[in-house]
């Protein structure tokens, strides 16, 4: 991905108060482990699953349908956020605020903070060659950081520090800002903005994949018909597989894909108290993994009809 140097990122390797590993092998019965206050999912290369639990400040490590290890990252207002990276390390960041940083841990541990002078984190994102897409501020610019700590500016509705620094087709820009980011299966930046979804080629035009400011007046929200023409109310949590664009459609309680010939379906609806809090890609496949908000962990095939309940109840 193409990379303007603006400043590079301060590396820190630190033993955080607090953070610490939990026991290699611990095993918790996925019925019995629940996810208190559940607000993200990731999944590793090798189909490990990471659930990130609020409240206790906790990372759930779940595998074969078990939780394997509990890593716990204590920063300032809790935990809101994580990515992992091609290497399995989790990133973690504890989101808006003054005090945003982001950590990655290792598998051994390690704690390190990759970024800690953007202030109001509100989504972050991996590519597959290691770079961390960061939406940072209000309404939001996404910052990309190359693995050897060079940033630039991918989409915002203001420049990074100097205009004259970003040159010119570099910068996509979203004059009401950007809501959520998430990635192609290529590493091309995804954009939720003001209830459409966008995709943003670094240098191209940004291409409207899904969500229309003036949807269709019949009853429904645009199902079996072009994605650009339907209706998305709140929409969140975008991801792609092979199969196509997925993300949660929140105040409508649903999850659609729209798939790579632009038509959009609904795959799953969520019962009241229930709602979609959060997806991910599974690497390698075109299934995704959905966190609802009772702190249900279900593997999805990208049809919806095949489920597989990976933490919480069946």
């Amino acid at each position: 991905m193409l990379a303007v140097k603006l400043a590079t990122a301060t590396l820190v390797t630190t033993t955080l108060v607090a953070a610490t590993l939990g026991a290699a092998g611990c095993t918790r019965d996925r019925a019995n482990a629940t996810l208190d206050f559940g607000v993200a999912v990731a999944v590793a290369p090798d189909g490990t699953v990471y659930a990130l639990d609020r409240d206790d400040g906790q990372i759930l490590q779940v595998r074969d349908n078990a939780v394997r290890q509990a890593f716990t990252v204590d920063l300032p207002g809790g935990l809101s956020l994580m990515a992992v990276d091609e290497a399995g390390r989790v990133l973690v960041s504890n989101g808006s605020g003054p005090d945003s940083k982001i950590v990655r841990v290792g598998a051994d541990g390690t704690r390190t903070v990759v970024v800690d002078d953007l202030p109001n984190v509100r989504d972050l994102a991996i590519t597959s060659d290691g770079v961390v897409l960061v939406l940072a501020d209000v309404p939001g610019r996404v910052v990309q950081i190359a693995p050897d700590g060079t940033r630039s500016q991918l989409a915002g509705p203001r420049a990074l520090t100097d205009p004259a620094a970003v040159p010119s087709g570099h910068e996509s820009r979203f004059a009401e800002g950007v809501d959520q980011i998430g990635t192609d299966t290529d590493g091309t930046l995804l954009v939720l903005s003001k209830f459409r979804l966008w995709r943003v080629p670094v240098g191209g035009q940004p291409e409207l994949l899904a969500g229309s400011l003036d949807p269709p007046s019949e009853t429904g929200t645009g199902d079996a018909g072009p994605a650009v023409h339907a209706l998305l109310n709140d929409p969140t949590a975008p991801v792609a597989t092979p199969a196509g664009f997925f993300l949660c459609d929140g105040a409508n309680r649903n999850l659609r894909r729209i798939d790579r010939q632009g038509q959009i379906d609904t795959i799953l609806h969520f019962p009241i108290r229930e709602q979609c809090a959060d997806l991910a890609a599974v690497p390698g496949t075109s299934d995704l993994v959905a966190l609802d908000q009772t702190g249900r962990l279900r593997r999805l095939s990208p049809d919806g009809r095949t489920q597989t309940v990976l933490l919480g109840r069946a």
